[in-house]
């Protein structure tokens, strides 16, 4: 939806592909220090970075003693 000369609402995100990617799972903290040059952009960003999220929790647990869930 829009009105002539205003952007009401941006459903694609941006076209840059720097705006988010994967970030591996860590038991560090310092590993997620590259979510502060990511942005949102788009109506469905936050709902991919959240699907995405589970799915590599889901792969791996670094906390494990299982070295198969580690290496996810």
């Amino acid at each position: 939806y829009g009105v002539s000369g205003t952007r009401l609402f941006n459903a694609h995100g941006s076209s840059n592909s720097s705006q988010f990617y994967n970030i591996q799972l860590s038991n560090k903290l310092s590993d997620l220090d590259s979510i502060k040059s990511m942005w949102a952009d788009g109506g469905t960003a936050a709902f991919q970075g959240i699907l995405r999220g589970s799915q590599v929790l889901h792969d791996g647990d670094p906390n494990s003693t299982d070295e198969e869930e580690q290496q996810a």
